[in-house]
């Protein structure tokens, strides 16, 4: 069992097991309390001790990219960077995933990174691990990833699903019909996503009756949230959800880890083009209906 014990400043993952154990702590920093009689928090410790460094020195860059100053080849130099710190954790990850197969810490891992990991590692790491961790909750998502994902690249076929709309219908993407189709995945508890809704909206009032459509695929697991902010931003077309949250099987089929995300299909079910966000969209838009 995984409790996170938060408050403004910090938080602490503790693996709870069934033993006697303690937590000992500075109430204004739990993320250096020691806890003890607990295995897998040992795990955990060591994993984190290992990560932490690196997560911090990509936070530091992360501070250091954005001011609008900043000129381009030095941003570029900052982002390659910290993308190349943040390969260093997934390694470190993954060596750990493959020293530990049996620790609780390792399928929690292995959960958290399948849907941007390579499959044949997933699928190599998985079935070294004991089948404990492969009956888990965790086990048996990783088992529904796999079963799913395709990953469809530019250039391919679409995937379709199946879900569900405001009023319980279900609906396939094949039933959404257009020149162009925007799937875009979001969440009403997603900030980034909000911030793009009034520039969707924006186009497609400009080319809907030019054969724009937009599917909505939520990552919501609360119905109630979800259909609240369709009904608050006036979203003229087609939401669904499974109501899994990042479980949702089209984030499994698509291999998506991060929202807000898209995917742009002609009318011919090929996917032409992905994360289309702000300007990027109006220009692609532009540029495909001015044919």
């Amino acid at each position: 069992t995984i409790i996170a014990i938060k408050n403004t400043r910090n938080w602490k993952t503790i693996w709870i097991e069934n033993n006697e154990m303690t937590f000992v702590t500075d109430l204004d920093n739990y993320k250096t309390g020691k806890v003890t009689g607990s295995e897998a928090q040992k795990d955990e410790d060591l994993v984190l001790s290992k990560v932490w460094p690196l997560v911090m020195y990509q936070d530091s860059l992360f501070q250091l990219i954005f001011p609008d100053t900043l000129p381009q080849n030095i941003g570029d130099s900052l982002s390659f960077e910290r993308n190349k710190s943040g390969n260093q954790v997934t390694l470190i990850y993954q060596n750990f995933v493959k020293e530990f197969p049996n620790s609780p810490v390792s399928i929690d891992i292995l959960n958290s990174g399948k849907t941007s990991w390579d499959k044949e590692m997933i699928i190599n790491l998985f079935t070294q691990m004991s089948k404990e961790n492969q009956d888990s909750k965790e086990g048996k998502s990783i088992q529904r990833f796999l079963e799913l994902n395709k990953n469809p690249q530019i250039g391919e076929h679409y995937v379709d699903f199946e879900q569900e709309d405001v009023n319980g219908k279900k609906v396939n993407l094949s039933d959404i019909k257009g020149k162009y189709i925007l799937v875009e995945f979001w969440a009403s508890w997603c900030g980034p996503c909000k911030q793009e809704i009034p520039n969707i909206i924006e186009q497609y009032k400009k080319y809907n009756n030019k054969g724009f459509e937009v599917l909505g695929v939520s990552f919501d697991d609360d119905k109630m949230n979800w259909i609240k902010a369709i009904e608050k931003y006036n979203l003229p077309w087609i939401n669904v959800s499974d109501f899994n949250g990042f479980d949702n099987d089209a984030a499994y089929i698509y291999s998506i880890n991060s929202i807000p995300r898209n995917f742009l299909i002609d009318e011919n079910g090929i996917i032409v083009s992905e994360n289309l966000r702000g300007e990027a969209l109006v220009k692609k838009l532009e540029e495909l209906f001015k044919n």
